[in-house]
């Protein structure tokens, strides 16, 4: 087994862990990044199809609203974004027809959100605030945007969380050209440029640390440092994989108690935009599709419109996507085709011929991430505080789970606590020792 020796290893390669590596390496720390997949980005997973020359966004996709260190990181790296645009159209029993309500019957959601002053989970909400027959559709679309947009558990996911993000201002979406690999590569490239070592293809399976010595275990390598930052996704926190040595158990419980999503994402390339086509969809005017809801196996589709492609992305989250980690491919294009027929009342047999290419992600099947992205729970502050805490001043934690606030979630969260954590790590090696009375 080889051995290696740095200031700092990072464990893994995300959002958090290059942003937390650019920083350590400009301020003259000789860093590792140890990464278990053979790629950096981690959920920024774009890739560029050989036959198509298509780029496929398979995880992180959209910028939520004008992020200061996302848009300044894409600055430097010279991406353009361009605000998404376009109509969003819902299947319902009577066919497609434009979205009129988010929610049906938002004006009485609206107050009943806005009352709430403490938190508590959402099914809890949806059966004290919603009850009696006339909120049934009410119920299940609430649950439904829970589920799918937050990829969340409503019996764990907060309220006062939902609350703010369906009362807010609606904030404009970003998408960026050439997509988050542009970013992945830019902070990569500032990485090795600084002198950032990296290490991938190596899971990490153990971390032996005591205080100001850190040795971390991979099937390869064996890594000594002197400060240790985390930043795998929760997933991976809460399945334990990785053993400390000590055990940390007040991480481990804090980890487990936030809320951690599952989601399914799968892209199709067809050989025409069929949806633009207004004779094969009842006549309707689509040319701008921007969403489209429903209440199909894969329920959110999305055109890259005002890009002029031919690729939909489906979208399928919480515990409904869950319930299908074990789906191979090939099912996962099943249910998309199927549902894509009955979306727009359309032969299956059109479909499978108009179909070029198609790429799938599961994210609760990959045993680098056992899942898709965070969402809040109630008191989840709490437990991010514990895991934002350091070990000893040696073991540190970082990644958009922990980021507190309306960002969590996202690429700018990891960014931010990437961010933070290495000025924790560069502010400990300042503080003065502590001494002992005679």
């Amino acid at each position: 087994m080889t051995k290696a020796q740095f200031d700092i290893v990072i464990v893994g390669a995300g959002a958090a862990g290059l942003m937390a590596a650019i920083e350590l390496s400009s301020a003259g720390k000789r860093v590792a990044v140890v990464e278990a997949t053979s790629r950096t980005g981690g959920r920024m997973l774009c890739v560029q199809d050989k036959d198509t020359g298509t780029l496929v966004q398979l995880g992180a996709e959209f910028v939520h609203g004008s992020l200061p260190l996302t848009q300044s990181l894409l600055q430097q790296a010279g991406a353009t974004t361009h605000q998404i645009e376009g109509s969003i159209w819902q299947r319902k029993e009577a066919g497609l027809q434009p979205q009129q309500d988010f929610i049906e019957g938002y004006d009485i959601l609206e107050p009943k959100l806005k009352a709430v002053t403490t938190d508590l989970p959402v099914q809890e909400f949806i059966q004290r605030q919603l009850a009696g027959p006339q909120c049934a559709n009410m119920r299940q679309e609430v649950q439904d945007y829970a589920e799918g947009y937050y990829a969340a558990d409503t019996n764990r996911s907060s309220t006062l969380a939902l609350a703010e993000e369906l009362t807010g201002d609606d904030q404009p979406q970003y998408r960026i050209e050439g997509g988050y690999l542009q970013l992945a590569q830019y902070m990569e490239a500032q990485c090795r440029e600084k002198g950032v070592q990296f290490f991938l293809g190596q899971p990490v399976e153990q971390i032996d640390w005591q205080r100001e010595n850190v040795s971390v275990t991979t099937d390869k390598t064996l890594f000594k440092c002197s400060q240790l930052l985390v930043t795998v996704s929760l997933g991976v926190l809460q399945s334990g994989s990785i053993k400390f040595v000590p055990a940390l158990p007040q991480y481990d419980a804090a980890a487990k108690a936030l809320g951690y999503g599952h989601v399914v994402k799968i892209n199709l390339l067809f050989r025409q935009a069929f949806w633009k086509r207004s004779t094969l969809v009842g006549g309707q005017n689509l040319a701008d599709l921007q969403f489209l809801f429903s209440e199909e196996s894969i329920p959110t589709w999305w055109s890259q419109h005002p890009l002029n492609t031919n690729i939909l992305t489906g979208w399928l989250g919480g515990p409904k996507a869950q319930a299908l980690q074990h789906a191979s491919h090939d099912e996962l294009l099943q249910l998309a085709l199927s549902s894509l027929t009955k979306i727009f009342d359309l032969e299956p047999a059109y479909l499978w011929q108009d179909l070029k290419a198609a790429w799938s992600h599961n994210w609760s099947a990959d045993p680098f991430f056992h899942g898709a992205y965070s969402y809040e729970v109630v008191d989840g502050a709490t437990h991010q505080k514990t895991l934002q805490q350091p070990a000893e001043h040696t073991v540190y934690f970082a990644g958009e789970a922990l980021h507190h606030g309306p960002e969590l979630g996202t690429v700018e969260a990891a960014l931010q606590s990437g961010k933070q954590a290495a000025a924790a790590m560069l502010s400990a090696g300042n503080e003065v020792p502590e001494t002992t009375g005679q």
